[in-house]
């Protein structure tokens, strides 16, 4: 997300760290620079997680993402988000 903001390519930055890449923060934000859901803003979760698989990241993820009004029922959204994105560029 807060790479997204930046006049950089985040998709060709992972590719550029990979193995130096330790950790993962994913977070979204929209236009206006403010958290959104994650799918929600203007990150493309399905390149980041294809780029990920690319230099066979096996770290850990941290979810930056706002709690809404229920941070459980978010949390839930949020890691089915992660996990379907995740499944789905390691099967394609």
């Amino acid at each position: 997300g807060n790479r997204s903001t930046l006049k950089r390519d985040l998709y060709v930055d992972i590719i550029n760290f990979g193995s130096n890449l330790g950790h993962v923060h994913i977070k979204d934000k929209n236009n206006k620079k403010i958290n959104v859901q994650l799918g929600k803003g203007k990150v493309n979760f399905s390149k980041v997680f294809k780029n990920l698989e690319k230099i066979n990241y096996k770290g850990n993820f941290t979810l930056e993402t706002p709690r809404g009004s229920s941070f459980l029922n978010s949390a839930k959204k949020n890691f089915i988000f992660v996990k379907t994105l995740k499944h789905n560029n390691l099967m394609n």
